[in-house]
C-alpha cells in the first residue's frame, strides 16, 4: 500500500493545507490514471481543523483517511526532546514510529511505499509498486520515497530514534565520529550525505543509520539495474 503522512498546522484552513500537501491534485492524478491502488493518508495532528467538505472530497478520491492524532500524541511522549526543532521536523521524526504502530495494530504485513505529499509521479502507482516489489530502501538517503518490505526497518528506526531523543548532542556527536567513509556509503548504499553535526531531521538520522548499517537498506547495486522506472 501507499502511505502519505500529513499534519495540519494551527490556523490553517483547507486551502492553505492543500497548497502545502496537494492531496486533491494527487487524487485527481490517480483518478485520471484509473488507479485502484490503496492510498492511506495518516494525519499525525490537526485533522479536525479540516472541513467536512474537504475530507469528504479526499474520501471520494478513494483515499483511506486515518486520524492518528491521539496515537501520535501518545507515541510522541517518547521523543519530547525533539520538539525543540519545530513541528515540521518533530513530525518527520515521529512519522516512522507512527507507521510502525499503525501497521502492528491493524495487523498489516504488505509492502509499504511511502511518498511525501508533494512528490509528483508520472508512472502509475501500480507500475511503481511492481517496480519496487520486495525492496526495502530509502531513495538516495531522502525519505521522500521509502519502500519497506522488511518491517525490521521500522523497529530499528524506532529504537535509534528513542536513543537520539534521550541524548541529542551525545548521540549526534558519536554519529559524527563515525562519519568517515560517508562518500562510499553515499554511492554504494544510497545513504545520502548528512552535513549537520547535530541531528535535527529524520533525514539526518536515516543517513547515519544507513551509513552505519543500523537499519535495513537493500544495496542499489543489487536491484537498480532491474528497475524499469527512473526515480530522482
Amino acid at each position: 500500500m501507499f502511505v502519505i503522512f500529513a499534519w495540519v498546522p494551527q490556523r490553517a484552513n483547507d486551502e492553505l493545507f492543500d497548497a502545502w500537501v496537494p492531496l486533491q491534485f494527487i487524487g485527481k492524478q490517480l483518478a485520471a490514471a484509473n488507479s485502484k491502488e490503496p492510498f492511506t493518508i495518516i494525519f499525525l495532528d490537526g485533522y479536525r481543523r479540516l472541513s467536512n467538505d474537504y475530507t469528504a472530497r479526499l474520501k471520494q478520491f478513494g483515499f483511506n483517511i486515518i486520524d492518528f492524532s491521539a496515537g501520535a500524541k501518545q507515541l510522541g511522549e517518547k521523543i519530547q526532546n525533539l520538539k525543540e526543532y519545530g513541528q515540521y521536523a518533530y513530525f518527520c521524526f515521529l512519522r516512522w514510529v507512527a507507521l510502525n504502530h499503525y501497521l502492528k495494530v491493524e495487523k498489516i504485513r504488505e509492502q509499504v511505499i511511502h511518498l511525501d505529499g508533494d512528490v509528483v509521479f508520472n508512472a502509475t502507482p501500480t507500475e511503481i509498486r511492481e517496480d519496487l516489489r520486495g525492496l526495502t530502501f530509502v531513495l538516495q538517503g531522502c525519505p521522500a520515497l521509502v519502500s519497506i518490505t522488511n518491517y525490521d526497518w521500522l523497529d530499528y528506526y524506532e529504537h535509534e530514534l528513542i536513543k537520539l531523543s534521550r541524548n541529542i548532542e551525545g548521540y549526534s556527536s558519536k554519529a559524527w565520529s563515525e562519519r568517515d567513509g560517508w562518500e562510499k556509503s553515499y554511492r554504494d548504499k544510497w545513504a545520502g550525505s548528512w552535513q549537520r553535526k547535530t541531528f535535527s531531521h529524520d533525514q539526518d538520522l536515516l543517513s547515519y543509520l544507513i551509513h552505519s548499517n543500523k537499519i535495513v537498506q537493500d544495496r542499489p547495486a543489487q536491484f537498480v539495474t532491474q528497475l524499469k522506472l527512473y526515480y530522482a
